[in-house]
């Protein structure tokens, strides 16, 4: 079996917006570009650090996993980041900032529907109608990521470097 091209960094962007900003900082230099899928091997500005953007074909989690399972079929990496994904979380976040959180919430992951009678009350009739129960699911950002980001604010030799990101 042939060995597959390896990435340290697999981006993706879900939104074309997103991907013209981050274009801006990761400028293309090599087109792998399927029929359907915007992929470039992009510049990082270090030779040691080999970087594929993607783009999803529309917003949300389920095209998030889609594209990126088929960039894992064709390529190995060594981290997958998301861009784009927590820009309604808070007016003070703008395109390109990095966020991260210690826990995520996902409420719609297993969520389910079942027909519920409900009543209108415009009419006072019985009608047709669903429930819908939300499942929590959480999900935990690894410590490593955590320490790393925490280490890059606090250590001396560090922290200049950070201000300047």
């Amino acid at each position: 079996m042939a060995s597959k091209e390896y990435f340290d960094l697999l981006i993706v962007v879900p939104l074309e917006e997103e991907l013209h900003e981050v274009s801006k900082v990761f400028r293309g230099i090599r087109n792998l570009s399927t029929p359907t899928v915007f992929r470039y091997a992009v510049d990082t500005g270090r030779d040691d650090i080999t970087a594929l953007m993607v783009q999803q074909p529309e917003m949300g989690k389920a095209s998030a996993a889609k594209t990126v399972n088929e960039a894992l079929a064709e390529f190995d990496f060594g981290l997958i980041v998301c861009v784009g994904i927590a820009g309604c979380l808070t007016g003070d976040l703008n395109l390109c900032d990095v966020c991260y959180s210690r826990t995520i919430l996902d409420v719609t992951e297993n969520a389910k529907a079942e027909d519920a009678k409900v009543l209108d009350e415009a009419s006072e009739s019985d009608g047709d109608g669903m429930k819908i129960f939300l499942s929590p699911t959480f999900f935990d950002t690894p410590q490593e990521i955590t320490a790393a980001l925490n280490f890059c604010r606090t250590f001396p030799e560090l922290r200049s470097i950070y201000e300047d990101w």
